[in-house]
């Protein structure tokens, strides 16, 4: 879908990109914030802002616009605009590999959000550009349709509300019992598990008329969760079809397990509201936008020794793990 799209809209607009300026005439004060998510947008100008890309140990900020190969439409390069590169203003980190390539763990293009990688290419027209070429092999969907609802296929990973402040990230396990606004941290304060498992937030988080969600999705209400058990054959099988299989992440026996929905739902564990982290790779435990009364909210739970998924109410100051719908 991505590849047809993007051939279209090339063939539509008919985009031509000449030669790039020198890294000395980069603006420094150029910035091109796009979304609050930690997945990028691709813009409807064919502009993708990168806030954060790691390479030799510094992180950098720039524009990549794609365009095609006029000859062979099916070739989709990705030019970097050399007077947006400076050193990255923070966000989310990609990792730029020795030989230039880079993997864009998500990235949203008319609404669907996708995975791929970028391989630097060495462009003989322009030399002192910056290319990379798009590896349609690579390209992965990164939203699921189960029944008539929509899911994202991961956990969210968010450091910014829909409107672009920041949430505040809160390592001290006695200012994580004592906020009383939103909040994230990663299992065990370690950015490590937050790569596989995403982050953990407060109910606070959730509840923010900021929004947590990115533009087009929404933290999942309990009924939207229990439409999707109903779906799978009710809560008692439901994790076991939602759960990711095997024991890469989920600790054995991770009871019938099949991802057959491609949900891949993962054992993140929790924070406890005095600080505290416990069962990572036992139980995934994520919030609903549910509110339960003033001190609890509810949640889905799903376990390594069980194929059901439950639904029950906790500490709003708690940190679990988010999961969004499409609208």
């Amino acid at each position: 879908m991505l590849k047809n799209l993007m051939v279209f809209a090339l063939m539509v607009f008919g985009l031509v990109f000449t030669g790039s300026p020198v890294f000395a005439q980069a603006d420094q004060d150029m910035r091109y914030d796009n979304s609050s998510d930690t997945c990028l947008t691709i813009m409807t100008d064919h502009g993708m802002f990168v806030p954060c890309a790691n390479y030799n140990g510094v992180g950098y900020e720039f524009m990549l616009f794609y365009f095609a190969d006029p000859f062979d439409p099916q070739k989709l390069f990705w030019q970097m605009d050399l007077n947006s590169f400076k050193l990255s203003s923070g966000g989310s980190c990609i990792d730029v590999n020795s030989d230039l390539g880079m993997t864009i763990p998500c990235a949203s293009y008319m609404g669907t959000r996708y995975g791929f990688k970028l391989d630097f290419y060495n462009n003989p027209s322009d030399p002192n550009g910056l290319y990379w070429l798009m590896n349609w092999e690579s390209l992965t969907n990164e939203e699921v349709k189960i029944g008539n609802q929509i899911w994202m296929k991961k956990n969210l990973e968010t450091d910014h509300y829909r409107n672009g402040d920041l949430i505040p990230q809160i390592t001290d396990p006695t200012e994580w019992n004592q906020t009383a606004t939103g909040a994230w941290c990663y299992y065990n304060n370690d950015p490590v598990t937050g790569a596989v498992y995403g982050k953990l937030y407060n109910w606070n988080a959730v509840n923010d008329p900021r929004g947590l969600a990115p533009t087009g999705w929404h933290v999942a209400f309990q009924n939207e969760w229990e439409v999707l058990f109903d779906y799978l054959g009710g809560d008692t099988l439901a994790g076991g079809k939602l759960k990711e299989a095997g024991t890469t992440h989920w600790t054995a026996p991770n009871t019938g397990a099949t991802n057959v929905t491609g949900f891949t739902a993962l054992p993140g564990g929790a924070r406890s509201y005095n600080g505290s982290f416990a069962n990572l790779g036992l139980w995934g435990t994520w919030w609903t936008a549910t509110d339960g009364d003033e001190f609890s909210a509810k949640y889905v739970g799903m376990f390594n020794d069980d194929k059901a998924a439950a639904v029950s109410a906790d500490r709003k100051a708690k940190g679990f793990s988010i999961r969004c719908i499409k609208d």
